[in-house]
C-alpha cells in the first residue's frame, strides 16, 4: 500500500480544533495524573455529555416520528403505501428529515468537541498550533468527529501491511450504515409484533428511544477514545521514564528488540492510532535508536527474546504491554502477541494486572508501571 505525505487538517478539522482550544481553559497546562476531585469532574462531564446526546436523539426522533404520524394519518402510510398523490407530502417530510438530522448532527459534533476539550483540560494538555500540541488537538477532534485514524506510517512501521483493502473499505463505511440499519431493523421487528392498526402510530414513535439510545452509545465510544488520546501522553511519559532509568542495563540488541516488538504490536492493530506516534517517537529517543531500526521482523527475533537477561525481559514485556493497551483496546492478535512473548520469556501473563493498567489509563492515572 502506498502512503501519501502526511495530510493537513481539512476545513472541518481546523474549525473543530479551534473550538477544542476554546474548551481547553487551563491557563498553565501540565500533564499530570488526575486527583480524586478531577476524576469526579471527569465522570460528571461524561454524564452530562451523554445526557445531551440522548436528549438530542429523543428530540429528533419525536419531531420526525410525530410528523410521520400526523402526515400518515392524513395521507396513508408514508413509509409503506406510497401513491402518486403522496409525493408532495413525502417531499416535505424528506426536507424536514434533512433539516432535523442536520441540526442533530451539528449538535452531536459540538457536544463531543466540548467534551473532548474539557477532557484535554483536565489532562493538562497543551494544545498549541504547532508541533505535538497541534497533532494532539487534531487527534482529539478526529475522535470527536468520528473520523478514522489517518492512513499513514508510524515512522518506518506500516500499520496496514497485513490489512486487506476490502477490510479497510468496510471499516470506512461501517458507521454510515449503523443508524440506518438499526432504525430499519426496529421497524421490521415492530411490524412483526404489533397489529396493523397500531403500526402507523407506534413505528414512527419508535425512533425516539432508538435515536436516544444510539446517540448515547456512539457518544460513549467517542468520549472513551477522547480519554485514551488525552491521557495517553501521561502513560507514555511514565513509560519513557521507566525505560530511561533502566537503559544502561539494556544491550543494543535488546533496545532494537523493544522497538521491533512495539512495531509488531502496531501492525497487528491494523491502524495508525495517534498514541502510537507518541509512543514510538519517545522510545526511539529514549533508546537512542534511529527510526530505520524500528522494523518489523517478529518471526526472526524469537530466539533473541529467549536470550534476554531477566532485567531485559521485564523491560521488554512492560513496553510491549503498554504498546498493546495504549490505544484503549486489546485485540485478539495483540493478545496472542503478548501471550507468545511471555511464553518465550517463561513468565506468567497476568491479565488482571493488564486490565488494571488499562483502567488506570482511561481514568487519567497513567499506567502505574512498577
Amino acid at each position: 500500500m502506498r502512503f501519501a505525505e502526511k495530510s493537513k487538517p481539512n476545513v472541518l478539522e481546523r474549525y473543530g480544533m479551534d473550538q477544542l482550544r476554546r474548551w481547553n481553559r487551563r491557563e498553565a497546562p501540565a500533564i499530570h495524573a488526575l486527583d480524586a476531585a478531577e476524576l469526579a469532574s471527569l465522570r460528571r462531564l461524561q454524564r452530562g455529555t451523554l445526557i445531551g446526546a440522548a436528549a438530542a436523539g429523543a428530540l429528533s426522533g419525536a419531531i420526525l416520528g410525530g410528523a410521520e404520524v400526523i402526515w400518515s394519518g392524513r395521507m396513508g402510510d408514508l413509509a409503506w403505501d406510497m401513491s402518486r398523490e403522496q409525493w408532495r407530502y413525502w417531499a416535505f417530510y424528506l426536507v424536514l428529515v434533512v433539516i432535523v438530522s442536520g441540526l442533530e448532527i451539528l449538535f452531536l459534533y459540538w457536544n463531543a468537541i466540548r467534551g473532548a476539550g474539557n477532557i484535554s483540560s483536565l489532562a493538562g494538555l497543551q494544545l498549541s498550533r504547532e508541533g505535538t500540541g497541534d497533532a494532539t488537538a487534531r487527534a482529539l477532534v478526529r475522535a470527536a468527529l468520528e473520523l478514522p485514524n489517518l492512513r499513514e506510517r508510524v515512522y518506518w512501521v506500516d500499520p496496514y501491511a497485513r490489512t486487506s483493502r476490502w477490510k479497510l473499505m468496510l471499516l470506512a463505511v461501517g458507521y454510515k450504515l449503523k443508524v440506518g440499519a438499526t432504525s430499519f431493523l426496529m421497524r421490521i421487528l415492530l411490524r412483526r409484533i404489533v397489529g396493523r392498526a397500531a403500526v402507523r402510530f407506534f413505528i414512527p414513535l419508535a425512533a425516539i428511544p432508538v435515536y436516544a439510545i444510539w446517540n448515547t452509545v456512539v457518544t460513549g465510544w467517542v468520549l472513551r477514545q477522547a480519554r485514551v488520546r488525552a491521557f495517553g501522553p501521561l502513560a507514555i511519559r511514565e513509560l519513557a521514564d521507566h525505560v530511561t532509568a533502566r537503559r544502561d542495563q539494556l544491550r543494543p540488541e535488546c533496545r532494537r528488540l523493544i522497538a521491533q516488538g512495539v512495531g509488531e504490536a502496531i501492525v497487528r492493530t491494523g491502524t495508525a492510532h495517534p498514541n502510537y506516534h507518541l509512543l514510538l517517537g519517545r522510545l526511539v529517543e529514549v533508546l537512542q535508536l534511529s527510526p530505520q531500526e524500528v522494523n518489523v521482523e517478529w518471526d526472526s527475533v524469537r530466539d533473541t527474546v529467549r536470550q534476554l537477561m531477566p532485567e531485559e525481559q521485564q523491560t521488554f514485556l512492560t513496553v510491549l504491554t503498554v504498546a498493546v493497551i495504549i490505544d484503549g483496546t486489546v485485540r485478539k492478535a495483540e493478545a496472542a502477541l503478548l501471550e507468545e512473548a511471555h511464553q518465550l520469556c517463561r513468565r506468567p501473563l497476568d491479565w488482571q494486572k493488564i486490565n488494571q493498567m488499562r483502567t488506570a489509563l482511561l481514568d487519567g492515572h497513567g499506567i502505574r508501571v512498577e
